[in-house]
């Protein structure tokens, strides 16, 4: 089994693939917290397996951020197009 470091990677992305199709009407995020040796996200990109794209602005928050979205059927979802804060930590990540 391989690791792969996504470290400062501007075009790292996550996908989700659920094995079957899903009703699917709300996402949370939840950040990492770890202030302030991490960053965090404060855009992001989810697009889904029947073409649909939805973007999502992220707060400095610790607890889920939940967001309800248009209610939809998918296979799988892809996180990508992140975009860091402007702080000096290089660290940011998803929990």
């Amino acid at each position: 089994m391989s690791v792969v470091d996504i470290n400062q990677d501007l075009n790292a992305q996550l996908r989700i693939d659920f094995g079957r199709k899903i009703d699917i009407n709300k996402l949370g995020f939840i950040l990492r917290g770890d202030y302030p040796h991490g960053s965090y996200w404060t855009e992001a990109k989810v697009t889904f397996s029947n073409g649909n794209e939805n973007t999502f602005n992220l707060e400095k928050l610790m607890e889920e951020q939940r967001f309800e979205i248009e209610e939809q059927d998918i296979e799988w979802l892809e996180l990508h197009s992140l975009i860091k804060a402007t702080d000096k930590s290089v660290f940011p990540a998803l929990t």
